[in-house]
């Protein structure tokens, strides 16, 4: 029920957010489509390209959304990955830190 009322503005705050990380990923695609109308730009061969590339062959498998969405599942996964990384070793370094205070081994908990 408060799914829909969303009392702490999360809901709100995501979209606004994802909203800016859409358009910087609009603006970048602009640019680089921009970028490549200019007779003798070169071209990198990066993803953006290739996708580019993909969506000049055949516009009904990728489009402009679908790029700008898998860049956003790309940057957001990379995010998560990197966030639950630290936080894992943080733990493990209070840890051990706990450990070296109150002269505790290892074995003492496993």
């Amino acid at each position: 029920m408060l799914k829909k009322i969303d009392p702490q503005g999360i809901r709100r705050r995501m979209t606004i957010h994802f909203g800016k990380i859409i358009d910087l990923f609009d603006s970048m695609i602009s640019q680089r489509l921009k970028q490549r109308k200019v007779s003798g730009s070169m071209t990198n061969s990066d993803m953006l390209d290739t996708l580019l590339n993909i969506s000049e062959e055949n516009s009904e498998e990728m489009d402009k959304s679908k790029i700008q969405h898998l860049f956003v599942d790309l940057f957001v996964a990379g995010t998560d990955t990197t966030s639950a990384t630290l936080e894992w070793a943080m733990a493990f370094f209070f840890f051990f830190l706990l450990c070296e205070k109150f002269d505790l081994y290892l074995y003492d908990f496993f």
